[in-house]
Formats: structure tokens, sequence, C-alpha cells
């Protein structure tokens, strides 16, 4: 897992070139842990990345760091794949969110949400043309 810490445009260095896009907080109606496993299960062979823009609870540096020891937790259920899972963690503001949204590497925002409805990252996505793969869920 690589911890993502600079989102100013166009500085975002991905180390794949197809790479999804996950904006959340991390709890159950999100259905985070299904995302990451299920991201894995299928790409596991593949250069393929996931990015996580995600927090447990806040912004903090304390949120943060157990984000981030929840996250490689999760991934160590999963050793030795080629694919890969970015975190990316803390305040973004409208222009470095957008910038995730048109980064020439990310390729689709996903949402596997089975508790909440139809969130702003996703339309903000959608508005900046970016493919989004969502369930059935609510709007």
């Amino acid at each position: 897992m690589k911890l993502l810490t600079s989102v100013t445009l166009g500085s975002l260095e991905l180390k794949n070139d197809f790479n999804f896009l996950s904006v959340c907080q991390w709890s159950p109606r999100k259905n985070l842990e299904q995302t990451i496993s299920g991201f894995i299960e299928e790409f596991r062979n593949e250069n393929i990345g996931l990015v996580l823009k995600i927090n447990t609870a806040n912004d903090s540096i304390m949120d943060r760091s157990f984000t981030q020891k929840r996250l490689e937790a999760a991934l160590s259920n999963f050793p030795n794949r080629k694919c890969s899972v970015n975190l990316l963690h803390g305040h973004l503001s409208d222009e470095e969110m957008q910038s995730l949204y048109v980064h020439p590497k990310v390729k689709a925002i996903v949402s596997t949400t089975h508790g909440e409805g139809y969130g702003l990252p996703l339309m903000e996505a959608a508005a900046n043309e970016l493919p989004v793969i969502a369930t059935d869920w609510s709007g």
C-alpha cells in the first residue's frame, strides 16, 4: 500500500496507468471492505490500481494513522498481488478533488455502497466525464 500525500494539480504520481478511484468515509454503509476485496480478487495479477480517498472519522493525523493501519490489515489477506492500493487521506480543496476526476491515469470511480444513496463524489465524477461504477442502491 502506498500513502499518497500530494494531489496538487498534475502532481499525483500513480504507479499504474489504469486506476479506479473510490471516495468515501470508512463505515458499514459504504461497504469499503467489499470494494477492496472485490478489486483485489478481480485484478490480483494485473498492473491496475485502486486509489482510496478515504478516512474513518475525520481528516486528523490520528485518523490517518488509524485508517492506514486498518487498510494494511485488510490488505494483509492478499499477499503476492500485482495490483496496487493507494491511500489518499485528508482534506482536499474542490480543485484538488477535481484533479482526481480528470487525472489521466484515473479511469473510473467505484462505489459499492449498500446503505446510502448517490453521493456527491459520484455526481462530480460524472460531471467531469469520469465513468461511474455503482450498485443499484437508492439514487
